[in-house]
């Protein structure tokens, strides 16, 4: 009980009733605990006492890796073609002999500046890759014989097979230009463009390889000569020769003179002259059309207002300005601006 100041504390007395109760419930715990504990410890002794079963193992021979011994197939060549629709300058496909004894790679085509030609083979082989002079090589990836006379087919754990390749060659020494129209087709005297490809070679290697362009016949009184003079315009501008990067290029055939110099020969003196600003870059070449060879040419500058040709200001309304002249003998019957110098027409 509780009061403002003080606390006052009473405890009920003990009764006999409770004491032996409490003791009893004690004892029977203490009873229940022992012998709970004796049954585990029993239990476990029991298990203790078992013997482990042991059993067999069998040994099955059957189950070694036989990949430890598996022979690892060696890389060869089966075969090895240069297909045409990969390498435009061709006439047809070129089966190449694989010889697996010798290891060697041959054909009896002769390619022109061989040691420089861009080679796009197709190969089969069982190998996981072919390479030349440690460059791979396929039909989007060339073979080039001054880079390794050398095709390595490398397989499984950089096991290689090393062929060597035999190329002939013919070489004249003058630059040599394919030109393949699509489809072979023919190239009138009196015909628009017909579209094709064009490739030149130099014993410097592939000036242009297969570059897209558009061919026809030029000139007037030439058209009626048995070998034709041809116009060349690229989809592109490129320099072909070292000569001047454009779009435009001749092919003149110089039928009328049988020594084929007449002309670089004034272009030769012509460039000796200082005051002369422009003379038309030309050189010799051997021409191929659709795989036929049609002779020796001169391979140059098509003339027109442009920079690297006849670089002047076009459309000017100045008199005191460049111009562009023709020696023209059909002036007077074609409607063009012409006037004459001692018996001479000159278009402007």
């Amino acid at each position: 009980f509780c009061t403002e100041s003080s606390f006052e504390y009473y405890s009920l007395p003990e009764s006999d009733d409770m004491t032996e109760s409490q003791e009893s419930l004690e004892s029977s715990s203490v009873s229940e605990t022992s012998e709970d504990f004796s049954d585990t410890v029993t239990e476990q002794s029991s298990e203790i006492s078992e013997e482990p079963e042991i059993s067999e193992v069998s040994y099955d021979e059957s189950s070694t890796d036989e990949s430890s011994t598996e022979e690892i197939e060696k890389p060869e060549i089966t075969s090895i073609v240069l297909k045409k629709k990969n390498n435009p300058y061709l006439k047809e496909d070129i089966v190449f002999e694989v010889n697996t004894q010798n290891k060697t790679i041959s054909s009896s085509f002769e390619f022109t500046y061989a040691q420089n030609t861009d080679l796009y083979f197709t190969i089969t082989h069982n190998g996981e890759r072919v390479e030349n002079g440690k460059e791979p090589i396929d039909e989007k990836n060339s073979f080039l014989l001054w880079r390794s006379n050398k095709i390595t087919v490398v397989g499984k754990n950089n096991l290689q097979t090393v062929y060597t390749v035999s190329l002939r060659e013919k070489n004249y020494g003058l630059p040599v230009v394919y030109i393949n129209t699509d489809s072979g087709k023919s190239v009138g005297k009196y015909d628009d463009y017909v579209n094709g490809s064009v490739s030149v070679f130099s014993k410097k290697g592939a000036n242009l390889y297969g570059k897209p362009m558009k061919i026809r016949v030029r000139g007037n009184s030439t058209r009626t000569h048995p070998k034709l003079s041809y116009r060349i315009k690229l989809d592109e501008k490129s320099g072909v020769l070292g000569m001047g990067s454009a779009k435009n290029w001749v092919l003149l055939a110089n039928h009328s003179d049988k020594s084929l110099m007449r002309n670089l020969c004034a272009f030769y003196l012509a460039e000796q002259f200082s005051g002369i600003t422009y003379t038309p870059s030309m050189q010799f070449a051997e021409v191929y059309l659709n795989n036929e060879y049609i002779g020796v040419y001169t391979i140059g500058d098509h003339l027109q207002v442009q920079e690297n040709r006849v670089d002047i200001e076009e459309g000017s309304s100045k008199t005191d300005t460049g111009y562009f002249l023709e020696c023209d003998v059909r002036a007077a019957e074609e409607d063009r601006r012409y006037f004459e110098v001692s018996g001479m027409l000159f278009s402007v």
